[in-house]
């Protein structure tokens, strides 16, 4: 009796393996021919042994279920990626148009759609190619609405002067929020409630009227394929002009007030001014100081009312303090008034 077999497999048709004792697990046909490689009791060599071969067909099974994943909606002027899960095995993914508003793109494995006009929709479908042990297998249809787009809007100017009185014409752009293709809205603007005493619009025109900040507030309307847009503003900070520089005037010189009653009357005043004035025309040597004539000071009697005659101070030696005839200052009551002529004969100082 057969104590040891063994099967040999091998592709056959389309299929490849190579003859293997291992059985195959891949679909495909494969031969299958048994081996006696011992027996129970004789010697096998003492047998003639007859093989039949029989053909092993292992049969492909279907994938799990296939859907695209990718968003339901696609926005205006923008690519949407298009993705599935699901499915079996190691078949590559592709995507097929089915109707509608847009144009198929696809790099490598990577697909998408260009949506068109909002509004409009877009049919595709995704299959999952066959493998060596999964069948085809094909998505539903998913059906894509396109809708609206945002767009920007964007100051492109500034003024070119910002003082009162100065005139300034904005321009603006309108662009797709993601792209940045322009949208072909023209935007409007208009001053903001709480600039209109700072500046005014007449058509296209803004006017700066006063200091303060101006505010212009651009809008865009909507469209077929765009949202209108969300106000934007634009702060101007109005200035006044520069003072304007004229020639300096010299002042015209004010008149010294005149003398009053006191000035006039101050024989003390008058005796010192004649004394200052007696020694600024002296000769630069004086070989006598004592021949200086004395100067007549009867002028003094009413400011030293307390006084004899005798007592009046001497003034025969000008460049030295004022002395009675004994040497002496004169000496003051409080109330009175002291002379005396200090340093090089000035200032002249009055106590």
């Amino acid at each position: 009796s057969i104590s040891t077999i063994t099967y040999l497999y091998e592709g056959t048709g389309s299929t490849t393996y190579s003859s293997s004792s291992t059985p195959p697990t891949d679909a495909g046909t494969y031969s299958i021919t048994p081996q006696v490689s011992a027996l129970s009791g004789g010697d096998l060599n003492n047998y003639e042994i007859t093989y039949d071969s029989s053909t092993l067909t292992i049969a492909k099974i279907n994938q799990s279920s296939l859907s695209i994943s990718s968003a339901s909606t696609a926005t205006y002027g923008q690519d949407l990626t298009l993705s599935t899960t699901g499915g079996s095995g190691t078949g590559s993914v592709t995507f097929a148009k089915v109707s509608g508003d847009c144009t198929l793109n696809n790099s490598g494995a990577t697909y998408s759609i260009t949506p068109g006009d909002a509004g409009n929709t877009c049919v595709v479908s995704a299959t999952k190619a066959a493998d060596n042990n999964y069948n085809v297998i094909s998505s539903s249809n998913q059906t894509i609405t396109i809708t609206k787009a945002n767009q920007t809007l964007t100051f492109t100017s500034t003024p070119s002067s910002t003082l009162i009185n100065s005139t300034y014409t904005p321009t603006i752009t309108a662009t797709h929020s993601i792209s940045g293709v322009t949208t072909g809205i023209t935007p409007t603007f208009d001053i903001a409630n709480s600039s209109n005493s700072i500046c005014s619009l007449t058509g296209l025109i803004i006017t700066f009227n006063r200091a303060g900040t101006c505010e212009i507030e651009a809008e865009a309307i909507s469209s077929t394929n765009y949202e209108a847009a969300t106000t934007t503003s634009q702060i101007i900070t109005v200035t006044n002009p520069p003072a304007s520089s004229s020639p300096r005037n010299n002042p015209t010189p004010t008149p010294s007030a005149s003398p009053n009653a006191a000035q006039r009357n101050n024989p003390i005043r008058d005796v010192v001014k004649r004394i200052v004035d007696a020694i600024q025309n002296l000769p630069n040597n004086i070989p006598n100081p004592n021949s200086v004539p004395p100067v007549n000071s009867p002028e003094l009697r009413p400011s030293f009312p307390s006084r004899s005659d005798s007592s009046l101070p001497n003034f025969s030696n000008p460049g030295l303090a004022i002395t009675d005839n004994l040497g002496r200052l004169p000496k003051s009551e409080p109330g009175e008034k002291q002379i005396a002529i200090e340093g090089n004969f000035l200032p002249v100082q009055e106590y």
